[in-house]
């Protein structure tokens, strides 16, 4: 890089570096404008950003290297000062900070970094997921950075702007620029009143102000929060403001100080303890705190604790707890003034609270909110990025005012609003406060003012409107609203009808005027409903009006408008209500109908018009209707009293804006409407006129006064005025307003008993007999984990109608509800409880029937019977303990039916074709048999068991249920039938198959898949029913209620006491022939005070000084070695546990817990062998090996890897245990109990005799570790014609599938195992299409070794099987071996290949192994990996291969990535992981994106795979041709490193194994501990799906044949030769149904159980491996307080001392009950 970065024109290419460097003058634009000063070398690629510092001599660049560099010059020289790295691509820009130490710079890796100048390590990234960033620029003035990037630009900032400040009375004390300020707010008088302390980089966080000392406290927050500080300052009295004084500070370490008290503050230290300081900056004392991240000011002697999830009030003297609000991540608290309200301030969210920590209301913003402060109201104004709002404590906010940039509140007063802005300069902005006032007025009903801002402000706007809408104001809003339609629909929603006849009026609308009507007719007010009608024309509504109001007169007038306007039917209806028959009979004939005009005359005596009609009749045509001489008259009633006025209404005192209305009508709007369509002229004799329209309408006013009363003839009005009335009746002005000025104070409603019954009880039945569903629900699932109550609705609906009663209060009224109470004898008025109607006895008559159905064999309808009854049980009332141990019992009852029922009804589901099949329903009925039922139903299920273990031919497991039927005493001629086959069982007493069933092995039965959980391993439960579930099911709806969440937590009083820690793995203890190693702890579990080790030199305090033994020591994983183990270990009595904190990276340190010579006893290399290669003379090949896995430890040892678990732990020491200033701490102490309780003891002989012992009274203690090899060929191999093949010659190629770490169930073994077998697993599938085009002659053997970590349990076990004929091929068929070790080549890209010196004493051997290496060098010719001989004398590595030898010298060749000693730092340990392995990805990758992605390890790892298939197929005689066209997919290896090391349940698994082992996938690396012989490992059986569809092919057969390992239904021989699996396959796009197919291939599973244990059964043996594992019921810990023992002596004597006090006082009280309770005591002698 040149500096300016210039070369002369005229300089050739090929120039040299001399010849720049001595260029002094370059002609640039045909002047001498620019010299070369420096040229700056270090970037090893082209540099693509150069920036000077603002100030300093120093240049930052960046390149496509990936790095950052940092320049120093001079006027002579410039160098290079240090590079940042950390991007993994091209490095686009780099600049400084314009004010800080700091450089930024981006990326192609679409990152944006940040780099601290002085350390050179990164600060802070920021991460786009698409977008590569280009380009980075400063703004010249404002914190404020931008960065363009592929689709953009963003625009950040990394400094903190807002200003350190608090507020005191008229002061305002705030920093800037090194200097404390102070402002007043009554004179602005802004001045510095003292310097303060340099040497902090960073800005001051917070302040905290003492008035009465006048000192603050100013609080730093560092980027990494353990170095933050505080200082203490007393401000001076005096000072100069131009020159202020610089007093000296007291600095301490601590997160945030705050004032407690007048001389007292409180420090939140980076071990987040609270302590209690003076002014002296000493500590006065320690308080325990609840978990927390922050502190605030509460008042005296109070503070405010922040946590993840709320905030916590905390009185410092108590030192308890007072109140807890849930609102997540509080930035800020600002108190009112009176400090008896306090807001909240989130990022997006306020809540404001009252003194008690009471929620008044949650405000949520979708920008960030800046500050805020009280208004002298009690209004809380607070601002975000660009507006300044108001909230109200009921819960109302609003908008003030627009910002152009944030500002910060410090004080409001009145309309002005103080604050300072980004620069920290104060500002004063003028706000408009009418708006939240007049809400505030409205809130506190202070309604003269309200009416004041009514008549005053300018208040307009739908918002005001709505407000008053929706709270009940809509008479206020009339005064508003100028819109007549807005004033319509008020008047209307208020019921002022006035003026909504006004606004109508105005409007004059059909829409209004039907509105209108419909409202003033529901007041009864019927002349406004008369005009109404009249408007619309409405002429039926009116008619009927007139009727019902008695108005004869006009109903007349409507019947000749009917007349007029030719509405017959409307005439006639007319007619009718007025019974004018003649008009009737008028109307009738008039429209032709001659018969019933005649009838309605002669029936109604109009004998004159009935003959006349009765002449028109045609005699011919026509006849004369009959009249019937019964028939009744048709003659409405006449109205005794017609209406004339409204419906009568309640008389009420109108409320104060009706009153203040009601006034203002009076002087004007009213005295108005009375001159309103008033016609001239004298008197009203114009009344007998009736007007019509051209409708043939009138209107109602012509015919109404104003206020709707019918008008009277007269001349006007004569009313005397000038009266003698006396003087006592004089009133005072204003005392006639009466209700009409008065307030309307309704009665106060009462609290309803349901609401009683909520604030009473914590019971969800009673929530729900009082209605109140959501609370409930709420109950539901805090007490027992409910979340899906779509079962519980009718539950629910039939709960709650049992708590009502009705009764008929009067006729025609709705039933009146009453509401009983259980406790209605002495509940009072407040205390009340709803009677519930579902009892205990109930629920167990309820069972009966169940039972019944079971018997009769409706499984699924008594399933739903027993779920019934369980979800009844917490809507349950119980009141003694007997009730709850009942209800209790009746739950497991339920539960046990419910698991056992399904389960047996998904077996007879099941097909039985196959022989896995009928293994399957066999294991199925076993389980049955251990779910607790009754013994009626018991002797069904084991009949079924032992008929279906005696037709599998398990003779011995049916044999042990013949004998618990028998026990259960069932009918005689069932038990004749069981002693026959009882009989039968013990001739043979073996079991042919294996099944995954152990009677004697205690387990839980997972409810979902239907599998035993043996051995403590992890479980997760159902919190209602106790149902247990596999660890995958965890969160999933529980099978067995429906309702609940399986694993989540419920409160209980264990709860409360308890943490339990999630994810914890134990050591547990491992037994051979001779001695035992691992961990244990007592039958009840180690207890512990927890101490966190610091350092090695800390152990003095648990192994000696400590007060308080034992302790259990909590190690940080980088303290986890053998020293401090065996110095633990040594001192145990001191100590109860330990527990291993997982690490998030490897250590740096070497740690391998295994030995130094592996496997070294039964290997190949003994004395017999040879002397000077045994015991790893020679070679030493884990050398980092402590040998800790080893070594027996009479404590729990656990390892922590749950990261809540550990913070848990930190907490509670820091809080309980820490010792303070050297002093030990006080009780109560936080303790660890842990359980890992092993049942076996001594050595593989003791345990294994035990086991064998016939009717023991204990379960198994142990079992033997082993698990299945798995193997294929590349020609089918037939399975039942075992032994020795004639011409059959076989090439081995072999890997280990297993590893181990000092813990249970953490094995990752990335290296040590996952490296050898992944890349034989590659090599495999790279060679189908070679061995399937052309087949090689040798076959080639596919071999997969399980145990190989305990003494080649696997190996030694095929080579056995080989000798006695048990295999497919035996050791003569065999032509050599090549064996996959430790290849994960992560130092560089060289194999060794390792042989044995020994057996290539043989010529015949030493020649085969010639070849196989020559094989392996041609094959590695062209790739990027090399293979090298070791060059010198060497025993073989442990290796599967030395059991081979153990036989019979065979040629072989091991390969590793190691020369001689392993590189391996981490052997079998829990660091040989994918981090170690070099398997990374980039961040922000979703899971199927890292599935895919194709890391370096991957394509190492594919071209070793390359090598060995190459190797492979040459060794077994392939053609040369074929060479080429074997490669390795470096796709397919990342696959299966991800799904081994990373998470096994993704997508590409899933659709190459069968859909029964998809619940077994997790989401986490797989574990490769082989376990013990009676369970299958998922790595055997992930490998064995892998291997099938890596080297088998896919045939075309229905799922059925598949699965009966056959091509066709009269396929016999196939299932010999092959193997058969239907696997998933995925799901077309657009589709969640998968579409499976069959994979046939030749792999097969072989025993990988060591000889010893069978068929030898020599325990004591030292050819094969002895290894077991011991039995235990469950490992857990947790963490609790504990007292001293003292107090807990003091416990237990006052306990015995009350207990004898009321032994005596029965004891006296019955003695003497003859005197005390005569009157109660009934004659001896009485019966009933």
């Amino acid at each position: 890089m040149l500096l300016p970065g210039l070369r002369k024109k005229n300089l050739s290419p090929g120039a040299v570096e001399t010849d720049v460097r001595s260029i002094s003058g370059v002609d640039l634009f045909g002047a001498s404008d620019a010299v070369v000063k420096h040229v700056l070398e270090g970037h090893d690629r082209g540099v693509n950003w150069a920036a000077f510092h603002p100030s300093m001599p120093l240049i930052v660049s960046g390149a496509d290297d990936r790095q950052v560099k940092i320049w120093r010059m001079n006027e002579s020289k410039a160098w290079e000062l240090d590079t940042c790295r950390g991007h993994y691509n091209n490095v686009s820009c780099a600049v400084f900070h314009p004010r800080q130490e700091l450089i930024l710079s981006n990326s192609e890796d679409k990152s944006i970094r940040v780099w601290d100048m002085s350390k050179r390590t990164g600060v802070q990234t920021f991460r786009r997921d698409h977008d590569r960033f280009w380009v980075l620029g400063a703004h010249p003035n404002l914190n404020l950075f931008a960065a363009g990037h592929d689709s953009g630009m963003i625009v950040f900032k990394l400094e903190r702007e807002r200003p350190a400040y608090a507020v005191h009375g008229n002061m305002l004390y705030y920093v800037k620029d090194r200097f404390l300020r102070q402002l007043d707010f009554n004179s602005s008088k802004d001045t510095a009143v003292m310097q303060l302390r340099s040497g902090s980089k960073f800005p001051v966080f917070s302040m905290s102000y003492n008035p009465a000392e006048n000192a603050v406290l100013l609080c730093t927050r560092a980027t990494n929060l353990e170095n933050s500080t505080y200082d203490l300052y007393s401000i001076p009295k005096e000072s100069d403001s131009q020159n202020p004084d610089a007093p000296e500070g007291k600095r301490s370490s601590g997160l945030t100080a705050v004032w407690v008290a007048r001389n007292r503050f409180a420090v939140l230290d980076r071990m987040h303890s609270l302590l209690i300081k003076n002014l002296k900056n000493e500590i006065v004392k320690k308080v325990q705190v609840p978990s927390c991240e922050e502190i605030f000011y509460a008042g005296t002697g109070s503070l405010l604790l922040r946590d993840a999830d709320g905030v916590t009030l905390f009185d410092v003297q108590q030192k308890r707890s007072l109140a807890t609000v849930k609102i997540a991540k509080v930035k800020y608290v600002v108190w009112s003034a009176d400090t008896s309200h306090v807001a909240l301030l989130a990022k997006h969210a306020i809540m404001i609270c009252n003194r008690k920590l009471e929620s008044l209301c949650n405000i949520h913003e979708n920008i960030r909110v800046k500050s805020g402060a009280w208004d002298e109201s009690g209004v809380f104004i607070y601002t975000t990025s660009n507006h300044i709002k108001y909230a109200l404590t009921s819960g109302d906010h609003g908008i003030i005012r627009t910002l152009d940039l944030p500002i910060y509140v410090t004080r409001v007063r009145g309309n002005s609003v103080y604050c300072l802005d980004r620069e920290c300069r104060p500002r004063v902005l003028t706000i408009d406060p009418t708006e939240y006032r007049f809400k505030l007025a409205l809130v506190n009903r202070k309604y003269d003012e309200v009416l004041h801002m009514v008549r005053n402000a300018k208040l307009v706007g739908q918002s005001i409107i709505a407000y008053l809408q929706k709270k009940g104001y809509p008479e206020v809003a009339l005064h508003f609203v100028k819109d007549e339609k807005t004033r319509f629909s008020l008047a209307l929603e208020c019921g002022n009808i006035e003026v909504a006849l006004e606004a109508a009026k105005a409007l004059d609308e059909r829409s209004c005027w039907e509105r209108l009507g419909e409202a003033a007719l529901l007041q009864g007010h019927h002349q406004v409903v008369e005009m109404c009608y009249q408007r619309t024309k409405n002429f039926d509504k009116l008619t009927f009006l007139y009727l019902i109001t008695g108005n004869l007169a006009k109903l007349r007038k409507m019947m000749k408008i009917a007349e007029i306007r030719k509405d017959m039917s409307g005439h006639y209806q007319a007619a009718l209500y007025l019974g004018d028959v003649s008009e009737r009979v008028r109307i009738l004939k008039n429209c032709g109908q001659k018969s019933l005009a005649y009838l309605t005359a002669a029936t109604h005596g109009l004998d004159e018009e009935a003959e006349a009609l009765k002449e028109t009749f045609d005699p011919e045509k026509e006849t004369v209707p009959e009249v019937d001489p019964n028939a009744q008259l048709l003659q409405p009633p006449p109205p005794i009293n017609p209406l004339d006025t409204n419906w009568p209404l309640l008389t009420v005192s109108k409320g104060f804006f009706e009153g203040a209305i009601a006034a203002k009508g009076k002087a004007g709007q009213m005295a108005a409407d009375l001159d309103m369509d008033a016609p001239g002229g004298e008197g009203w004799g114009d009344d007998a006129e009736l007007q019509l329209d051209e409708d043939g309408f009138m209107d109602a006013q012509d015919g109404l006064g104003d206020d709707g009363v019918v008008k009277e003839e007269g001349g006007g009005w004569d009313v005397e005025e000038d009266l003698d009335l006396p003087p006592e009746l004089d009133l005072p002005v204003g005392a006639g307003g009466g209700a009409e000025d008065g307030f309307f104070v309704p009665p106060t409603k009462g609290m309803s008993p349901t609401q009683m019954w909520c604030n009473n009880s914590q019971l969800p039945v009673d929530h729900i007999l009082a209605g109140s569903f959501e609370t409930a629900m709420r109950l539901l699932h805090d007490q027992v984990g409910v979340v899906s109550f779509g079962t519980y609705k009718p539950l629910f609906m039939q709960t709650l109608s049992r708590g009502r009663t009705c009764y008929l209060g009067l006729p025609s009224l709705p039933c009146l509800r009453g509401h009983p109470q259980r406790n209605w004898k002495d509940c009072g008025v407040k205390q009340g409880l709803p009677a519930v109607g579902l009892r205990l006895s109930d629920l167990i008559a309820r069972l009966q029937q169940c039972y019944q159905l079971t018997t009769a064999g409706r499984f699924e309808e008594a399933v739903e019977r027993f779920r019934f009854i369980l979800l009844s049980v917490p809507l349950l009332v119980v009141d003694n303990k007997q009730e709850i141990a009942e209800a209790q019992q009746l739950i497991t009852i339920c539960k046990e039916y419910i698991v056992g029922l399904t389960m047996e009804t998904e077996r007879k589901k099941l097909p039985k074709d196959t022989l896995d099949q009928q293994k399957r329903l066999c294991e199925m009925a076993a389980y049955f048999t251990h779910c607790n039922l009754q013994p009626v139903h018991m002797v069904l299920v084991l009949r079924t068991a032992l008929n279906l273990f005696f037709k599998l031919r398990n003779f011995k497991t049916a044999a042990g249920f013949a004998r618990r039927l028998l026990e259960l005493g069932p009918k005689p001629d069932v038990a004749q039938q069981t002693r026959k086959i009882l009989a039968a069982c013990e001739k043979t007493l073996t079991d042919a198959h294996q099944l995954n069933y152990d009677p004697h092995n205690p387990f839980d039965l997972c409810a979902a898949s239907f599998v035993p959980l043996y051995r403590g391993r992890p479980v997760e439960k159902c919190p209602l029913s106790g149902a247990c579930y596999c660890p995958t099911y965890k969160g999933q709806i529980c099978r067995v209620t429906q309702v609940t969440e399986i694993g989540v937590g419920c409160n209980s009083v264990d709860k409360k006491i308890y943490v339990h820690l999630n994810y914890t793995v134990p050591c547990v203890r491992l037994l051979n022939a001779s001695h035992q190693i691992g961990c244990q702890s007592s039958m009840s579990g180690d207890v512990g005070v927890l101490h966190v080790l610091e350092s090695e030199e800390n152990l003095d305090w648990v192994l000696r000084s400590g007060p308080n033994p034992p302790y259990t020591v909590i190690l940080e994983s980088q303290l986890f070695t053998r020293s401090i183990m065996m110095k633990l270990k040594n001192g145990s009595s001191r100590v109860a546990g330990v527990a291993v904190v997982a690490p998030n990276a490897n250590p740096v340190d070497n740690f391998s817990p295994h030995t130094t010579c592996p496997n070294e006893n039964t290997g190949v290399y003994s004395e017999k062998y040879d002397p000077a290669l045994a015991h790893c003379n020679v070679t030493v090949w884990n050398p980092h090996g402590n040998g800790l896995s080893y070594e027996e430890f009479d404590f729990p040892i656990f390892s922590l890897k749950d990261d809540n678990d550990t913070q848990a732990i930190r907490q509670c020491y820091l809080d309980h245990n820490r010792p303070v200033n050297g002093s030990a701490p006080q009780y109560p102490l936080c303790a660890m109990q842990l359980y890992s309780h092993m049942s076996a003891v001594t050595d593989t002989v003791t345990c294994m005799r035990r086991n064998d012992i016939s009717l023991s009274v204990v379960p198994e203690i142990c079992d033997p570790l082993g698990d299945f090899n798995v193997w294929a060929s590349t020609k089918p191999l037939n399975s039942t014609a075992t032994g020795h093949k004639d011409g059959e010659s076989v090439v081995i190629a072999a890997a280990r599938l297993d590893s181990r770490s000092f813990f249970f169930d953490i094995a990752p073994g990335a290296e040590s195992g996952v490296s050898g077998f992944v890349t034989l697993l590659a090599a495999a599938h790279a060679l189908r299409n070679a061995t399937q085009e052309a087949q090689p002659t040798r076959n080639i053997l596919y071999t997969f070794f399980q145990g190989e970590t305990f003494d080649y349990i696997g190996s030694s076990r095929m080579v056995y099987d080989m000798e006695n004929n048990n295999f497919a091929v035996d050791l003569d068929n065999i032509h050599s071996v090549l064996e996959i070790g430790q290849v994960g080549l992560r130092t560089d890209s060289k194999l060794w290949l390792h042989s044995d010196p020994v057996s290539m004493r043989n010529s015949s051997v030493n020649e085969e192994v010639r070849k196989l290496i020559d094989n392996l060098h041609s094959a590695a010719t062209g790739l990027n990996v090399s293979v090298e001989e070791v060059g010198f004398t060497q025993p073989l590595p442990p290796s599967s291969f030395q059991r081979f030898l153990r036989a019979r010298p065979i040629p072989g060749i091991v390969i590793e990535d190691h020369q001689s000693a392993f590189t391996n730092r981490f052997y079998e340990s829990m660091f040989d992981n994918p981090e170690y392995l070099n398997v990374s990805y980039p961040p922000n990758l979703t899971p199927e994106e890292q599935l895919e992605f194709v890391t370096d390890t991957a394509k190492a790892l594919a071209e070793v795979a390359t090598v060995v298939a190459r190797a492979l197929y040459k060794q077994a005689g392939g053609a040369e041709a074929q060479m080429d066209n074997i490669n390795a997919d470096p796709q397919m290896v990342t696959r299966m490193l991800y799904s081994f090391l990373v998470r096994s349940n993704n997508t590409w698994f899933q659709q190459l194994i069968p859909s029964d082992l998809a619940s077994h996938l997790k989401d986490s690396p797989t574990n490769l501990y082989v376990g013990v012989a009676v369970q299958h490992s998922e790595s055997t059986a992930l490998v064995q799906h892998l291997l099938a569809n890596f080297t088998g092919s896919i045939v075309n057969v229905t799922q059925e044949n598949c699965q009966n390992h056959r091509e066709d239904e009269d396929d016999k021989t196939s299932k010999h030769m092959y193997s058969y699996v239907w696997v998933q396959g995925a799901a077309p796009p657009n589709s969640t149904k998968r579409e499976g197919y069959c994979v046939r291939s030749t792999v097969r599973l072989s025993k990988a159980l060591s000889p010893a244990f069978e068929p030898l059964r020599e325990f004591t043996s030292t050819d094969y491996s002895t290894w077991t594992e011991s039995r235990w019921k469950t490992i857990n810990g947790r963490i609790f307080l504990v007292a001293s023992h003292e107090l807990e002596m003091l416990t237990l004597g006052i306990g015995f001392g009350v207990l004898l006090t009321s032994l005596l006082l029965t004891y006296f009280i019955s003695s003497k009950a003859d005197i005390l309770f005569s009157s109660g005591r009934e004659p001896t002698s009485a019966t009933y």
